[in-house]
């Protein structure tokens, strides 16, 4: 039981990035986000780096304010698009979880994540990872994963349709999707 949740936990949290449970990594995280979003601040902060916004902003006011701006924005963008998979989710989807930058007190998004309630038709997880105006490939790839859940889901479907004409030729049928039992809890729609 515990492993088919971590399964579909994956698939509702839209997998990390390697596609299995990923450890909670971050406060407040226990779905498959944490891999994901700590790669996203990493990548935010060699970022700010590779601008050289901290050392700067630290002693010039000029810079402070640039990063303020660069930070603000940065914020702004990831809010927009966590909202977007939330409300696209609808009652399906969990609370906004964040990690953070702290500049003068200040904390910014660098990176977040929406948790996705288990049972969520699998039709409104493709919807809502796809509901930003930018989806990150980390969204698209993970509406593919889902999208061959579908494919599969419907092949379960026909192989049972089979089974009960024919419980010999059904067994055959199912065979190969056998691991995937688990995906008919999950509704299309």
């Amino acid at each position: 039981m515990a492993r088919t949740f971590d399964k579909i936990k994956i698939v509702a949290c839209i997998l990390a990035a390697s596609f299995w449970f990923a450890p909670a990594i971050a406060q407040n995280i226990s779905t498959g986000c944490g891999k994901d979003m700590q790669q996203r601040h990493k990548q935010f902060l060699d970022e700010l780096g590779k601008k050289n916004f901290y050392s700067k902003a630290s002693t010039d006011k000029q810079a402070s304010d640039e990063l303020i701006l660069w930070l603000q924005a940065a914020n702004s963008r990831i809010v927009k698009h966590e909202n977007a998979h939330k409300s696209t989710a609808g009652k399906w989807g969990g609370e906004i979880t964040y990690l953070t930058f702290k500049w003068w007190g200040i904390e910014y998004a660098t990176a977040g994540c929406v948790p996705y309630k288990s049972g969520i038709p699998l039709n409104t997880l493709i919807r809502a990872q796809l509901a930003p105006d930018r989806p990150s490939a980390h969204d698209q790839n993970s509406a593919a994963k889902v999208q061959q859940f579908i494919k599969i889901k419907k092949a379960r479907a026909e192989c049972l349709l089979i089974r009960r004409k024919s419980h010999l030729a059904g067994e055959k049928c199912l065979k190969p999707y056998k691991a995937y039992k688990w995906l008919d809890r999950y509704p299309l729609d």
